[in-house]
């Protein structure tokens, strides 16, 4: 026991601190000091203030000004010495917050204002697709150029959020399972159209949205083009100069018509002379025919949709037969020409050729859809005017390529019908085997009105035109 007067007084051994003590030690020291000079320099600084404006009632506004003193730099440096000596304590179980628990530590986690730009630095609104600073693209991510222009009077529509053009592209992300979202979608100077992302794309992806957006800018001169940017734009109606009752309308339906009777005549030609019954009928159950006369457009091509898909359902099985047999492989499909028991490699390359021509047209009028552009050229009549598929307009032009497809599809599975010994087809031509016919309709011309029907005024021309190689 320590007795003053006795002369027995013991100083007390000062204890070894720990790493943790110690910088517990330094820590609180610092920040009592940190404390008691920003408690000092505030009481002056708010004396200061009052002597300022005579201590009026309502003028005190220490309590904001008190938040803008503080000096920032004075905050970081507290911060990184507190760490670095907390560090030093080597004791991982106790956080900085823990060794501040009932402290006030807010003055740590204030940021400094922001600042008001001056009137040099004042920003001027930035062009469509650029980002705040007035520069294309805002440099965070990872920009693409598509290579693709379109004119000055769409960009507008295609910069905005819910353009068409944007979906497209964000499509191709969704579609191979990329986690990348669009930052913006901008014109340079040149017109070009590019995109930036928030990380790096594979080429695949790439590829693919320039080969959309190469097929969409085909279709720009199309009517309804601005129209269908919009993604809010859907369904189907006629062009404006082709409404139901116009010359165009006339022309292209009758057109149809006619092409109807001349594959209905050689159709029933290859069922009674070679039993092929699939050209004519939809089923072997019924005498449903698969192309019929029609008054209304959009019958008619609704008819031709379900003609193409046919032949492509055809193609698609044929492939699945030759990938599972190991023998001869057959390139078209056999019962829907003539069966020899033998048939010449000549014979089979022409038909090859013959069938590769119906499916190359038949993919052709398939994958035109109105995801790419306006001009669609039959999926559309399959639906009704008012649906969810984005906007098609319907004009004599995109008609007339339908008939031209038609014309050749027509030439070339009846192929055989005009053959020689060997059926190489170098015998005559299905448009006089069509033209002879005592079945085809030759009222149509009699009571048809129109001076040109896509390129033939009569039957004869039409006949022609189907010899034409």
């Amino acid at each position: 026991m320590n007795d003053l007067n006795s002369g027995t007084y013991k100083i007390p051994r000062k204890k070894k601190a720990s790493p943790l003590t110690d910088s517990t030690t330094l820590l609180n020291e610092s920040f009592q000091n940190l404390t008691l000079s920003t408690i000092t320099g505030s009481a002056k600084k708010k004396d200061r203030y009052k002597n300022k404006h005579g201590g009026k009632k309502g003028t005190d506004k220490f309590s904001e000004f008190k938040y803008k003193s503080s000096s920032s730099d004075k905050q970081t440096t507290y911060q990184q010495n507190s760490y670095k000596h907390f560090d030093q304590g080597k004791d991982k179980c106790r956080s900085f917050s823990e060794l501040h628990k009932g402290r006030d530590i807010s003055v740590l986690k204030r940021t400094p204002p922001r600042l008001k730009p001056s009137s040099s630095q004042k920003s001027v609104h930035p062009p469509i697709g650029a980002d705040r600073s007035g520069n294309s693209g805002s440099g965070k991510g990872v920009i693409y150029n598509t290579m693709i222009q379109f004119p000055i009077k769409f960009h507008k529509t295609i910069l905005q959020k819910d353009s068409r053009i944007r979906a497209i592209v964000e499509k191709q992300f969704y579609r191979n399972n990329t986690r990348v979202s669009m930052i913006s979608l901008y014109f340079n100077e040149l017109n070009y159209l590019k995109y930036e992302v928030n990380s790096e794309l594979s080429m695949v992806v790439v590829e693919s949205v320039e080969y959309d957006l190469s097929r969409v800018a085909k279709n720009f001169g199309k009517e309804g083009f601005e129209s269908w940017l919009d993604e809010k734009s859907n369904g189907w109606k006629l062009g404006s100069s082709f409404g139901s009752k116009s010359a165009g309308y006339r022309r292209i339906l009758n057109a149809f018509n006619k092409l109807q009777d001349v594959y209905k005549v050689l159709a029933t030609i290859a069922d009674k002379k070679h039993n092929i019954r699939d050209l004519l009928y939809k089923n072997e159950f019924e005498k449903c025919e698969r192309l019929k006369k029609s008054s209304h457009l959009t019958d008619m091509v609704s008819s031709m949709r379900a003609f193409v898909e046919y032949f492509r359902f055809e193609d698609e099985m044929l492939k699945i037969n030759n990938n599972r047999n190991t023998g001869v492989r057959i390139k078209y499909p056999s019962h829907l020409f003539p069966s020899f028991s033998t048939p010449s490699p000549s014979l089979q390359n022409h038909r090859t050729k013959c069938w590769r021509n119906v499916v190359t047209q038949c993919d052709s009028l398939w994958k035109s859809n109105s995801n790419l552009g306006p001009a669609c050229f039959i999926h559309w009549a399959a639906h009704g005017s008012k649906n969810q598929y984005p906007l098609t307009i319907v004009t004599e032009e995109v008609m007339e390529e339908v008939i031209a497809s038609f014309i050749i599809i027509i030439k070339n599975i009846f192929d055989y019908l005009a053959c020689d010994a060997e059926c190489t087809g170098n015998g005559g031509s299905i448009g006089s085997v069509w033209y002879e016919s005592s079945n085809r309709r030759s009222s149509d011309w009699e009571t048809s009105k129109d001076c040109l029907l896509f390129g033939f005024e009569n039957s004869a021309q039409l006949r022609d035109m189907l010899d034409r190689n």
